[in-house]
């Protein structure tokens, strides 16, 4: 191969020299993303495991870029009322998630309505999903245990919730306040995070605690390492189209 043979080829040279840019650039991405998870996992697992809990209040009021995971206590009621069963899986079986309004016994965060956030109380399996939405509470001020986590828009294709039974199909905070404060005026003002209950972790046939998802696929390395393969494997490709002729 020459220099002068790639000017011979032009049209070859362009969309090989393009199809290498994009996948050296797919494999730079995934090198990213594979710092990102690993940055994830070894927070997950310095606040899931360490020794410090935190007050809601704390985690509101300093506003932290990333508040996730942390463990928190909040002292409080449980709003009367049917819950919101939110589909989902664990440990590979269907089944919901039943969300319900918990009102904090004191707050320091005048601008969260009521004092209010809802508890991701546990996984029930569809079969033992309560047909009104109703589950046993815990009778008068309780301590909660928990992970903060925050709400997530529905996706495009997400089934629709339905208000009236109760089903929703992704943990939009959007719908869930909706469905559980309906009437109040100024509902827009309560918190954009929620709690993942830690406790009731062995129960059966009512909201399991615990469920929170802590073990993260890590495959990024692999990705990486396919599109750099790719790349180059093209770049062979195009240097064995271009080599000149045998006499």
């Amino acid at each position: 191969m020459t220099f002068s043979s790639v000017f011979k080829r032009p049209w070859l040279s362009f969309f090989c020299g393009v199809g290498v840019l994009i996948l050296i650039g797919l494999g730079s991405w995934q090198v990213k993303r594979l710092a990102w998870k690993n940055d994830l996992v070894a927070r997950v697992e310095a606040r899931v495991g360490g020794d410090e809990v935190w007050s809601f209040d704390q985690v509101v009021s300093e506003a932290l870029n990333d508040p996730e995971y942390l463990p928190v206590t909040v002292e409080g009621v449980y709003l009367p009322g049917p819950g919101a069963h939110v589909f989902g899986t664990y440990d590979g079986a269907a089944g919901w998630y039943v969300f319900q309004a918990f009102q904090f016994l004191k707050t320091d965060l005048p601008d969260v309505f009521g004092g209010v956030v809802l508890i991701n109380r546990g996984f029930v399996l569809d079969e033992n999903r309560s047909e009104d939405g109703t589950y046993s509470l815990p009778k008068g001020v309780t301590q909660e245990r928990g992970l903060v986590r925050k709400f997530r828009p529905a996706g495009v294709f997400s089934p629709a919730p339905d208000l009236q039974g109760g089903s929703f199909y992704a943990r939009d905070r959007d719908a869930l306040i909706e469905y559980f404060f309906k009437n109040a005026p100024d509902r827009d003002q309560i918190t954009t995070l929620y709690i993942d209950s830690t406790i009731n972790v062995s129960v059966e046939n009512s909201p399991r605690g615990g469920t929170t998802r802590l073990e993260f696929n890590n495959r990024h390395l692999g990705y990486a390492i396919t599109w750099y393969g790719l790349a180059l494997g093209l770049m062979a490709t195009y240097l064995f189209m271009l080599r000149k002729p045998k006499a």
